[in-house]
């Protein structure tokens, strides 16, 4: 079983971004993830998460997406960035999102495990809604780790 714990990072969280639309969220993501350095080019990286966004949304629905990058890493990574404001994805329930989780990883066997217990985190636990009131990174990260240990 993945532990998901493990790969996110403090860094890669962003609480309360002032983000109006899809294109910008996927782009903000790219950019987080160039500038700590676990992608090189994050012009690549935006590339990569809008083509696989063309494929089919990862918008899961509950105001959820769920953007997944299989790119050259030195490591898998997880993160996640709260919004200020919802945003249309194009979703599954036609509803618009205000939280994206996002993953990164190069093992496309290690990122298909990744997602499947991201997918059962959000929907055996009540993370989202704890993470929603973090004040901090820091406080977020705990919630994460706290809620994953319940699976």
């Amino acid at each position: 079983m993945v532990n998901l714990s493990s790969y996110l990072r403090r860094e890669l969280i962003g609480l309360n971004q002032n983000i109006a639309s899809k294109e910008e969220a996927l782009k903000y993501i790219a950019e987080l993830l160039a500038k700590n350095g676990f992608v090189k080019d994050s012009k690549k990286a935006f590339e990569d998460l809008k083509k696989r966004e063309s494929i089919q949304s990862t918008g899961i629905g509950n105001g959820i997406a769920v953007p997944h990058l299989l790119s050259p890493l030195d490591e898998p990574v997880v993160g996640f960035v709260t919004l200020k404001k919802p945003i249309e994805f194009q979703s599954v329930d036609g509803k618009p999102v205000d939280f994206l989780f996002f993953t990164a990883a190069s093992n496309p066997n290690l990122h298909l495990r990744m997602l499947a217990r991201l997918a059962r985190l959000v929907k055996s636990t009540q993370i989202v809604e704890k993470i929603r009131k973090a004040k901090t990174p820091e406080e977020a990260y705990e919630i994460f780790k706290g809620e994953e240990i319940k699976l």
